[in-house]
């Protein structure tokens, strides 16, 4: 990632470790719970359906849910805290559903980017700003063209669950 924040022309970072290493993060459980529990709660199991009425309850536990980001305090040290702090946009999808003998499985599709780079307002946090390194790589970015330009960092991973009606989730 260093590498290519040298390079200096802005383009899209993807890794297949930042997939993983989100796909195994703690956090991606709260959003993936939100998801599980407006299935678990709203599929019509007689007709083994999910209501189209149920989807805008769905979108609005989403809402409703932290996203998945690298914010815990092991990740100050891992390397995951800087690579992906918190998350710009998360854009999950259902890929599929199928709901059968009281059990469902979601495919669930989760497409998330930060920005790799600082801003006025991570460099006058007081935690970031005692350290030099955030204070020389804000001026690597702004400052005299150095040409060290901000970036989008692009994790995608899918998620596939199978829970059944009564499962605590």
């Amino acid at each position: 990632m260093i590498s290519h924040m040298q390079y200096g022309n802005g383009a899209v970072f993807s890794h297949p470790l930042l997939d993983q290493a989100m796909a195994e993060h703690s956090s991606m459980q709260n959003s993936l719970n939100a998801v599980l529990r407006t299935f678990q709660k709203y599929i019509d199991w007689s007709r083994q359906a999910l209501p189209e009425t149920a989807l805008q309850v769905l979108t609005d536990s989403i809402m409703k849910s932290l996203l998945p980001r690298f914010d815990k305090f092991t990740d100050r040290f891992n390397g995951l805290g800087i690579t992906v702090h918190d998350t710009w946009a998360t854009h999950i999808t259902l890929e599929s559903l199928l709901v059968k003998n009281g059990t469902f499985t979601a495919v669930i599709k989760y497409h998330i980017q930060d920005h790799f780079g600082l801003d006025t307002e991570d460099i006058t946090n007081d935690f970031y700003r005692q350290f030099r390194i955030f204070r020389i790589w804000f001026y690597l970015q702004h400052i005299n063209n150095h040409a060290f330009k901000p970036f989008i960092s692009e994790i995608v991973l899918t998620k596939k669950i199978s829970v059944g009606r009564y499962d605590k989730i």
